[in-house]
């Protein structure tokens, strides 16, 4: 906004020069006065920035009217101006209060270094009276806020806290009406009014999907309506009007937990910048004391939970005092141990171990006791009372007791099962060893390669090679292009790849991977069946990694049926529980520790086959039935490592000359984001 100038000059061809060039051209609106009187009547109406005064003006004495403009606007800086002056004269203007003295004539610059020296000064003040006002207003604001949240966090009780929380909104804003609405699904149900009545409270039974406040709870942004005419009311709810609006969200950490409102149903008054930002405020407030009580509540019924936990838990929990007699033991424990619960509890837990093993066990427990020893998991055996005996793994925590004594509570896990499993890990280790074997392979391979591709390009560029020798070169180069790929394979298989996961349709993936790296010229005498259930749930993957997956697989299934030809058929369906799936192919191995929904890909091809003897060493690094130089054998290893990366399984089902199928299980998103 540009700066106002008031202007006194009796003479009016000097005050068109002021009004119609200078002022203008120096960036000023003005305004032009030719008496004393005159210029009383134009301050009165709208303030000014600074006044240029003829010091002799018709309806005054000299300097009387310095003197009252000034006394009366001490804000406004004064510049005299006179073409009779003396400097008796500018002394006593100065003695006045004026901020500069000029004599006419006088030139565009003179007054415009006059004009900024005086406002110079002006704006410094304002600045310096707005921020102290802005300060002592936050200052206000904040005392204020504090005192609501201290008044908040110690309330204990949830509806005489929700009753505050509404009283303090209406009290920061100056409303006439408060509530707060907390969500119950697809409603927002008001929990705490003030100064609505009944009738009105019913009314605010509001649907998230289709009002003002569930925009709020969608968004979680504030919303503020403001319309001052009687005729213009907001609408919040048919039977709900009001005249102004402020709806805040109630956010904790990443939930939306209800709206805070205010409204003016009388008062045209309309809210500000800082009645959303105090209302923000203390909506954050209000968010973290309903947190609060929620934790509560939940910490409240996790120990009713836990006392179920710990009784009916599969694994053994015990509590040892410090004499490491056992004070309290699950359901679980007579079951592992075959005693009856009465002969357990007050019994040592020596008096179920090997008598030589005992010392030593006792003596790590009491270092656990003393915080002395690392709570680690530890193997012991129990006998039971049948004389067998049972290996566990027993974790160790400290708990106060209830005398302050220290207790240890102790998990014991049966590692019965475990062992079973050990059996089955064998496989899984080969796997790991070669994967280090490969990787190291593959990095002193890739140097030497390196070198090679780099030399055969700059080889390439020497445009005076024969024929012949360029013919080598571009040979040697494209092999050892063969070489890299074949590296990067083995890179791939050894330590996987990052994912980048976004949501995918496999349905629309499929069909791209199709299009892109089947053609027409490489589907001699193959026909493609499409069987693609719509509408199949996404999943959570990395689309570039799951379309190399596909590629891999259709190529193997293309190149299985190269010699005859055949069908290549490729589904894609849903299952709500996996382990409920049956095939009609009796080699179909389905892993046994599958549950829960899946996205189902089954890849089947007519040709070849292959033999059941190497039908479980498909996904092992470098199985292959390509002729030697055809390909290192990685592809279906990685494609194993890939689908697992994404918590799927891979698996495959094949006779000998009659084709093969390969099963893809994926879990949907909505499943994979309960895990991560």
């Amino acid at each position: 906004m540009k700066e106002r100038i008031l202007v006194v000059e009796p003479h009016r061809d000097m005050a068109r020069l002021f009004a119609k060039s200078w002022l203008p051209a120096l960036g000023f609106d003005v305004l032009i006065a030719h008496s004393y009187t005159q210029s009383r009547a134009l301050l009165a109406e709208q303030p000014v920035d600074l006044i240029l005064l003829e010091i002799h003006l018709p309806d005054s004495t000299q300097m009387d009217h310095v003197a009252a403009l000034r006394r009366d606007f001490a804000t406004v800086p004064i510049i005299l101006m006179t073409a009779h002056g003396s400097e008796q004269i500018a002394v006593e203007g100065f003695r006045l209060g004026a901020r500069n003295y000029l004599r006419k004539p006088f030139t565009v610059e003179r007054l415009q270094q006059a004009l900024e020296d005086a406002l110079r000064e002006q704006r410094l003040l304002k600045e310096k009276e707005q921020l102290a006002e802005g300060l002592r207003q936050r200052v206000q604001e904040l005392t204020v806020l504090h005192a609501v949240g201290r008044s908040i966090t110690t309330v204990k009780d949830l509806d005489e806290l929700l009753k505050q929380i509404v009283e303090a909104a209406i009290h920061l804003s100056q409303a006439e009406e408060g509530f707060l609405l907390l969500s119950d699904g697809n409603q927002l149900t008001v929990r705490a009014a003030k100064n609505i009545g009944d009738a009105r409270v019913q009314v605010l039974q509001l649907p998230v999907k289709d009002s003002l406040a569930g925009q709020v709870m969608r968004t979680r942004q504030p919303i503020r309506l403001n319309r001052p005419h009687a005729a213009q009311q907001v609408k919040l709810k048919t039977g709900y009007l009001v005249r102004s609006l402020l709806l805040v969200p109630l956010i904790a950490q990443t939930q939306t937990l209800g709206v805070l409102g205010v409204d003016n149903v009388v008062d045209s008054s309309a809210f500000s910048d800082t009645h959303e930002r105090l209302l923000a405020a203390l909506a954050d407030y209000a968010a973290i004391a309903l947190e609060n009580t929620r934790l509560l509540q939940t910490s409240q019924r996790s120990e009713t939970r836990y006392r179920e936990l710990f009784t009916n838990a599969h694994d053994v929990f015990i509590v040892l005092d410090h004499d490491l007699c056992i004070t309290e033991i699950n359901a679980a424990g007579p079951q592992m141990l075959d005693y009856p619960q009465e002969l357990i509890v007050g019994q040592r837990l020596g008096s179920f171990t090997l008598p030589e093993r005992w010392p030593a066990i006792e003596a790590h427990l009491r270092l656990c006791a003393q915080g002395q020893a690392p709570t680690v998991p530890f193997e012991l055996t129990l006998c039971k009372r049948n004389g067998g005996r049972i290996k566990v793994e027993m974790t160790v925590r400290i708990m106060p007791d209830i005398d302050g004594q220290p207790a240890l509570f102790c998990s014991l896990r049966d590692l019965t099962e475990r062992l079973m499993l050990q059996a089955q890990m064998a496989h899984a280790d080969k796997l790991a060893a070669l994967e280090h074997v490969v990787a190291g392979v593959a990095h002193e391979l890739n140097n030497p390669l390196t070198g090679i591709i780099g030399y055969s390009q700059l080889l390439l560029r020497d445009e005076n090679l024969s024929p012949q020798t360029r013919e080598d070169i571009e040979r040697m180069f494209e092999q050892g292009q063969q070489a890299s790929r074949i590296v990067q394979g083995m890179l791939m298989f050894s330590r996987g790849s990052l994912l980048s996961r976004t949501t995918v349709d496999m349905n629309a993936l499929i069909d791209t991977t199709l299009e892109q790296h089947l053609s027409s010229e490489t589907l001699i005498n193959i026909a493609i069946v499409r069987d693609l259930q719509p509408q199949i749930p996404s999943i959570l993957a990395d689309p570039a990694q799951m379309q190399q997956v596909l590629q891999h697989l259709l190529n193997n299934a293309r190149r299985a049926m190269e010699q005859s030809g055949g069908v290549l058929t490729i589904r894609s369906y849903a299952v709500d529980d996996i382990a409920d799936l049956s095939f009609d192919d009796p080699t179909s191995p389905l892993p046994t520790n599958m549950r829960g929904p899946a996205v189902m890909i089954e890849i089947k091809d007519t040709g070849v086959g292959i033999v059941a003897h190497e039908l479980r060493s498909i996904f092992d690094p470098f199985w292959t039935t390509k002729e030697t130089g055809q390909g290192p054998g990685l592809g279906l290893s990685v494609s194993h490592g890939m689908i697992a990366q994404h918590r799927g399984h891979i698996w495959a089902s094949s006779v000998a000359g009659r084709g093969t199928t390969v099963y893809l299980a994926l879990p949907p998103k909505s499943a994979l984001l309960k895990q991560l």
